[in-house]
C-alpha cells in the first residue's frame, strides 16, 4: 500500500469548488492534475495535515514548507487548518480515502454560515462551485 497522499484540512474545501483558476498557471495545472486524480480514484487515501502538502508543492508563495504570500500568511493558513480539523473532530495525521473525506467535510460544513470564519475572506468564493453551492441557512 502506498503513503497516503499529504492534503491540508482547508484543501478539502478548496478542492471541490476548483474551477482553474490559481496564484500562476503552473500551479493551477498542478492543482488541476491532483483534482482531477481525486475525481477519477476517489479512493485515493489522505493524510490530513496543517502544513504545507502536495498542493503546496506546486504554489509559487511556498518556500521553505511556509506559506510568503504575505508576513501573516502562514499562521493564519496555519490556523484556518486547525479550524477545520477542529470542527471536524479530527486530528492531523488523520487518513482516509479522498471521498470519505470529502463527505465529512460537506456534513461538517452544510451552509455558507458554517465556513463563514474559514472561507469568508477567500479571494476564490466567487470563482468556487463548492461554496456558491452551499446554502445560505445557518448551521
Amino acid at each position: 500500500m502506498t503513503d497516503p497522499i499529504k492534503i491540508r484540512a482547508h484543501h478539502l474545501l478548496c478542492m471541490q469548488g476548483f474551477q482553474g483558476y490559481g496564484y500562476s498557471d503552473a500551479f493551477t495545472e498542478h492543482l488541476g492534475k491532483i483534482v482531477t486524480q481525486f475525481r477519477e480514484k476517489p479512493d485515493t487515501r489522505i493524510a490530513l495535515t496543517a502544513a504545507c502538502d502536495e498542493i503546496c508543492s506546486g504554489c509559487p508563495h511556498q518556500v521553505h514548507g511556509r506559506c510568503q504570500m504575505d508576513a501573516e500568511s502562514d499562521s493564519r493558513i496555519r490556523a484556518m487548518d486547525t479550524a477545520i480539523l477542529t470542527k471536524m473532530q479530527t486530528e492531523p495525521g488523520s487518513c482516509g480515502t479522498i471521498a470519505k473525506m470529502f463527505q465529512q467535510a460537506g456534513q461538517t460544513f452544510p451552509t455558507k454560515a458554517s465556513v463563514t470564519d474559514i472561507c469568508g475572506d477567500c479571494q476564490w468564493t466567487k470563482q468556487c462551485t463548492w461554496y456558491q453551492s452551499l446554502e445560505t441557512g445557518t448551521a
